[in-house]
């Protein structure tokens, strides 16, 4: 059986990722939703032979007409609201949202329910994602978690669009909430300082793990650029003509690695005494990672099958399932040579799941 796609975002830098990796699939046909048919979204939909529709999130007109026929939409934009993910699901259409909002996904979360007829998979990509499956995963390693840090740290030589970069300037130059701290990256990257930014998955994490308390905390692999970009935030505060003059300079000057590396340390009580848990996680080319986890994420929300069966596929039960013995770190996507496998859990009753699983076996 042959099921549709839609990107919307489809000829953007992770929407036409996630096209090409879907389109080698022999049962499913890509649709790449873009708001015109101009060169850029033909080049797209031709690399891989797919379809476009025109489609703009912001003009509810075009909404029905792009998602005739479509079994499964996979969304690559940011959303000022609720309407067109609502559209989606209560079509019966399954909804995928790679964006790293947390407002946004609170108010996916709180549709009412008879008007989710589908499911809702958010929290996909590097970080909200894996960030979630690293904090998981070190969390299951204490008998009580009472906190989780986590880390992501990003090489100013890999190539990201407009709007992350914007995503990424506009949160530099806010104000932070979280005090910054030491974070260990690992072999190769050692402890280096990292600042707070308000990435959707401390949210998430803090209100499916019972209230724990998550934080996010971010570095580039310069460390004299991290002191600098996150100085200039502390100093000026939100400029929109800084935030431009900094987004003229990242497009223009490329330097540094295209490593993405996320840590989750998770502090609390093993055997009654205090310990520390911690996941690792170091891939290159962040819109990659975030491709491919859409990737083997998305397909699997039709999916009957267990996650461990399917390797890729969400547990759609309303009562969490049982993780196997051994425990694993989870990603859904091929990184240094290594394969790693996504388990995906549901986290309250109703269809809408966060990438935040319970440890599974890995599959070799």
């Amino acid at each position: 059986m042959t099921r549709s796609a839609l990107i919307v975002g489809g000829a953007g830098s992770v929407g036409s990722r996630i096209g090409g990796i879907l389109a080698r699939r022999s049962d499913l046909h890509v649709i790449v939703g873009a708001r015109s048919q101009d060169a850029a979204a033909q080049s797209v939909a031709a690399s891989f032979g797919a379809d476009i529709r025109v489609i703009d999130l912001n003009a509810p007109a075009s909404w029905e007409a792009a998602l005739r026929g479509v079994d499964l939409v996979i969304v690559c934009m940011d959303q000022q609201g609720p309407s067109f993910a609502q559209k989606v699901l209560s079509s019966g259409i399954h909804y995928v949202d790679v964006t790293a909002g947390d407002s946004f996904f609170q108010s996916v979360e709180a549709l009412p329910g008879e008007e989710v007829r589908a499911t809702a998979l958010l929290s996909v990509g590097l970080a909200p994602g894996i960030t979630n499956l690293l904090a998981a995963d070190a969390a299951s390693a204490l008998d009580t978690v009472e906190r989780i840090d986590i880390g992501l740290l990003l090489g100013l030589g890999d190539t990201h669009g407009e709007a992350a970069l914007r995503w990424t300037l506009r949160n530099m130059l806010s104000e932070r909430v979280v005090e910054s701290q030491r974070v260990d990256f690992g072999r190769g990257w050692g402890s280096r300082w990292a600042h707070w930014m308000n990435f959707a998955d401390q949210h998430a994490l803090t209100r499916t793990m019972l209230g724990v308390g998550t934080a996010t905390r971010m570095a580039f692999d310069s460390r004299l650029v991290t002191a600098l970009g996150f100085a200039a935030g502390a100093v000026f505060g939100r400029s929109a003509r800084l935030e431009e003059l900094l987004l003229r300079v990242a497009s223009m000057f490329s330097f540094g690695s295209d490593a993405c590396v996320a840590v989750a340390e998770a502090t609390g009580l093993k055997g009654g005494k205090r310990a520390k848990a911690v996941a690792r996680f170091q891939g290159r080319r962040e819109a990659d990672v975030t491709a491919s986890v859409a990737a083997a994420a998305s397909p699997c929300c039709w999916s009957k099958r267990s996650a461990v069966e399917s390797s890729t596929s969400i547990s759609c039960s309303t009562r969490p399932r049982s993780p196997p013995a051994s425990r694993g770190m989870e990603a859904g996507c091929r990184c240094a040579g290594r394969r790693w496998w996504c388990f995906w859990e549901r986290n309250w009753p109703g269809p809408i799941v966060h990438g935040k699983p319970s440890p599974g076996r890995r599959l070799t």
